[in-house]
């Protein structure tokens, strides 16, 4: 269904109906007036008014900041506006995580550059930021773009220094590894797949970079000032992104090309955990 009947979370108009793609998949009990809370609530998303009312402005921040350095566009970030829980809580609206297996850039992703620089301050592929209101009416307000850009800082210092993203993967490979060579249903050859975990290391150093780079400056923000002056991106002509793998699930320019197409879904009425996906 792509990012139509309220996935995307543009404001269509009043009618619960037109948002079917999130209520008719909701986790959790609703009725007509939770769906209004949300309505009301993507309403004035897309108006950029009172915010911090309807929205759980910094929850959803640190939601993009992690999502953002590790591209996942088979997602709200995506041309398929999908994949995420929404969760409302007494009309307020958050973003949760769901379905990172096409994390970077996994899904439709054109080459290894696109990857590695993915821009943090207009973080979609596929469709404009107009078309994903949670991404572009929190990015417009100064003070949440610096919030933004300092919990990006925080995954950086906090994951990606002093290698602790390699170690992450050595320490998965370890567990891992061993039953993988010896898996006779495996999708690919022992070989293919350390072939695989030392090029997502190398992917993790160069995003690592760019990232940084975007954070200090010295490297745009921006697609539009991406493509303007492609000069200061981090060279990716070292990273081969096939060698990552491709999925059975279409086709796609990425390491994993292709992917599910989704409809929405919500988390239900304020109080309840979250139990939902906008698929």
């Amino acid at each position: 269904m792509g990012a139509a009947d309220g996935v995307s979370l543009v404001y269509i108009d009043d009618e619960q109906s037109s948002y079917s793609a999130i209520f008719d998949n909701a986790e959790t009990n609703t009725n007509k007036s939770d769906h209004a809370r949300v309505i009301e609530a993507i309403k004035n998303l897309n108006a950029g008014t009172e915010l911090e009312r309807y929205v759980d402005v910094d929850a959803c921040l640190r939601y993009f900041a992690a999502h953002n350095v590790v591209i996942n566009l088979d997602s709200y970030s995506g041309s398929m506006g999908h994949n995420y829980y929404l969760y409302e809580n007494d009309g307020q609206i958050a973003i949760l995580p769901w379905d990172y297996n096409m994390s970077f850039g996994g899904f439709q992703a054109s080459n290894a550059s696109d990857v590695v620089n993915f821009p943090l301050d207009t973080p979609v592929s596929g469709t404009t930021m107009d078309q994903r209101p949670l991404i572009a009416k929190l990015f417009e307000v100064p003070d949440y773009l610096d919030s933004y850009h300092t919990y990006v800082r925080n995954v950086m210092d906090g994951y990606f220094v002093d290698g602790l993203f390699e170690a992450k993967v050595d320490e998965i490979d370890t567990l891992i590894g061993a039953s993988v060579a010896e898996d006779p249903s495996a999708f690919y050859a022992a070989e293919e797949y350390r072939a695989a975990v030392l090029e997502l290391k190398k992917l993790g150093d160069l995003r690592a970079q760019s990232v940084t780079g975007q954070l200090n400056g010295s490297i745009p923000t921006t697609t539009k000032a991406q493509q303007a002056d492609d000069s200061a991106l981090i060279d990716a002509s070292s990273l081969n992104l096939q060698t990552l793998g491709s999925s059975n699930m279409g086709s796609g320019g990425g390491g994993m090309g292709g992917g599910n197409i989704g409809d929405g879904g919500f988390a239900g009425r304020g109080g309840q955990r979250p139990e939902s996906a906008v698929q």
